[in-house]
């Protein structure tokens, strides 16, 4: 039974990157990536929804960055759990999001001169990172003048250090979108940060 899991994995299969973004590292492996159910997770877009299924000795953990070498599309793992079949690890399971977009965050950083005096730079902490956006609201709310579109989302990122205070431009298609930080969640998903945003208004 294993060793026909793991057949069906290699002939199945397409050949993937998995990327830990905390630890830096890089694996390539062959893994089965299909469309997941409803009951992985129904706040977020089934369309967006992936399960993948990777041999028992590629790590894969919740906050990786799954690279499908065939389509290229990217896949951020929420969450994982342990195939067993009689009494042994037989695959890795992971629920994942497809990324729809790539965020900058920027922030202040403490830096030391060359006389040891610590100073505050804005600095980027993270470019083009890997992120799944899901809306919230795309309320439209008069301003004057005229009308400005104040949009909510929950980005699903690795788990890297984000500060209320950063700032993070959206970027996808073309198109580049700055948002500010309101929340952030690194409770419900270890090895992931939830980070609900709302537009940028300041200058």
């Amino acid at each position: 039974m294993i060793q026909g899991k793991r057949k069906i994995i290699l002939k199945e299969g397409v050949p993937v990157e998995v990327i830990s973004v905390l630890g830096g590292e890089v694996q390539t492996t062959i893994a089965l990536v299909g469309r997941a159910s409803k009951q992985f997770n129904n706040t977020a877009s089934l369309e967006s929804h992936r399960r993948g299924h990777f041999l028992p000795e590629i790590t894969v953990d919740s906050g990786y960055i799954i690279h499908n070498l065939v389509t290229d599309d990217y896949y951020i793992v929420v969450s994982t759990y342990d195939e067993v079949i009689e009494n042994q690890k037989a695959a890795t399971v992971a629920h994942m999001v497809r990324s729809n977009g790539v965020i900058d965050v920027s922030g202040e950083v403490e830096v030391a001169d060359e006389n040891g005096n610590i100073k505050k730079l804005a600095q980027i902490k993270y470019a083009d990172l890997r992120v799944y956006a899901q809306g919230i609201t795309f309320d439209l709310m008069q301003y004057q003048p005229g009308f400005f579109a104040d949009s909510k989302f929950i980005l699903y990122a690795p788990g890297v250090d984000i500060n209320i205070l950063d700032r993070i431009v959206f970027k996808v298609g073309g198109r580049q979108i700055p948002l500010k930080v309101t929340t952030t969640d690194y409770i419900s998903y270890p090895g992931l940060v939830l980070i609900q945003v709302h537009a940028e208004t300041r200058r």
